[in-house]
């Protein structure tokens, strides 16, 4: 018997929907935090579930996203290839775009729930459809589920450190030899400044928005700062008690911060913020103590076995021990050949 996919509207229809659902709840609070963000855009999000017999076993986000709510930078990131300069809509499946993909099936399900995701992306005329950062192994279930080759494609990569180190001391010999001591110094510039640093609910660093914002324009991004404000209250909403937010002060002053987030075996990193006026920023080398060696030295603790710490500035986390997998992305102008017919997924109302 083939799997029942069914579209659901919101994080709580889901939840009340099914009593058990193939992920964890930590990552079902960060699906309901992009939910919460799209919204406050005016867009719509959507959920493919597959069940068979057994229960649940697939899940899957749909975001169907105008121009306007999504950055040209983030679009550059997705396909090494030039996409049509004059689309104004796409279908993000799996992903907003800003996350490695959401997609979460078995064998049995993962044709069900692509063709489907497909077929409803052809329903809603999109100029372009794309999954974004799939992991190797969720490609190897997507790409065999598709017609003809994707018309654009890129890969980026996502660093994490794997741990079991026992100490700070111990990452550092794990490390090679040449760059040992400068690891060292950097931990050492921040031990012995004027900056101390505090651990904090995520809730109350969203009052350090401007650091956010600074760093993002920094970037190319134009600023938002209502945005970034509710990214960090809904961040904070998502983490709930497993997160903890890393304050760097003078002298009570925040100069810079970043969150953790406690998923059990897998830690992340998520947010950096600074006041980049503040010479100690640098000089005390606050970046890459609140990065990577402070939540090292946290997550290691906690016995987790991976550190999750984002995808921008490969080489600086590579040279401090960290590996990277491989996220790539997919993209197409939609096309009836792709759909294998209509969407035959049971649409539930969106109130519960």
């Amino acid at each position: 018997m083939p799997p029942v996919v069914e579209l659901h509207t919101s994080i709580a229809q889901l939840r009340a929907r099914h009593s058990e659902l193939p992920v964890a709840d930590q990552n079902l609070r960060e699906l309901e935090r992009v939910e919460r963000l799209r919204r406050f855009s005016s867009m719509t999000t959507m959920y493919l579930t597959a069940r068979t017999r057994s229960g649940v076993h697939g899940l899957l986000p749909l975001y169907p996203t105008s121009r306007s709510a999504l950055p040209e930078e983030t679009v550059a990131r997705l396909f090494q290839e030039e996409t049509d300069p004059a689309w104004r809509s796409m279908m993000l499946i799996g992903s907003d775009a800003t996350a490695p993909n959401s997609l979460v099936c078995t064998p049995d399900t993962a044709a069900a729930l692509v063709e489907e995701a497909v077929a409803i992306s052809v329903r809603h005329s999109p100029d372009l459809v794309c999954f974004p950062h799939l992991s190797d192994a969720q490609h190897a279930a997507v790409r065999p589920c598709l017609g003809a080759d994707p018309e654009f494609s890129g890969e980026r990569e996502e660093a994490y450190f794997d741990l079991r180190y026992g100490s700070f001391d111990e990452y550092v010999m794990s490390l090679p030899r040449q760059r040992r001591s400068h690891i060292r110094r950097e931990r050492r510039l921040f031990r012995e400044s004027r900056v101390t640093l505090r651990e904090l609910p995520p809730a109350e660093v969203v009052h350090l928005e401007p650091y956010l914002t600074g760093v993002e324009s920094r970037y190319g991004v134009p600023p938002r700062p209502e945005l970034q404000r509710l990214y960090l209250r809904t961040t904070a909403q998502a983490m709930g008690d497993r997160g903890t937010a890393l304050v760097a002060s003078v002298a009570d002053r925040p100069i810079a911060f970043t969150t953790l987030w406690d998923l059990g075996s897998v830690w992340r990193t998520r947010v950096w913020g600074c006041d980049d006026t503040h010479p100690l920023v640098r000089e005390a080398a606050v970046y890459f103590n609140l990065m990577y060696y402070e939540p090292i030295i946290r997550a290691d603790a906690a016995d987790a076995r991976r550190l999750y710490v984002g995808t921008g500035t490969i080489e600086a986390k590579t040279r401090r021990g960290a590996r990277v997998r491989r996220l790539r992305s997919i993209g197409w102008a939609p096309d009836h050949a792709r759909s294998r017919g209509r969407s035959t997924a049971t649409t539930l109302n969106s109130e519960v």
